[in-house]
């Protein structure tokens, strides 16, 4: 089973040391994206919000810098 793994364009040369990591097109120096590449960033910035909303939450409550301090033993 292959967990598929998203990224942003902080991640680039990911994709060169694992194989199906698809990051974001970035626009050429002086050009523009095609709107093929328009909507797949899209695509992939709409799945990645969820996750980043999440983690977000996650951090608010601090559910995961607390000490777990109820020892059943």
């Amino acid at each position: 089973m292959e967990i598929p793994i998203e990224v942003d364009s902080g991640f680039q040369g990911i994709q060169h040391q694992y194989e199906n990591i698809p990051i974001p097109h970035k626009r050429p120096k002086g050009g523009e994206l095609t709107e093929q590449q328009k909507t797949e960033n899209r695509t992939s910035y709409q799945s990645r919000v969820v996750c980043e909303n999440a983690f977000a939450g996650v951090k608010r409550y601090g559910a995961v810098n607390q000490i777990y301090r109820n020892h059943a033993c």
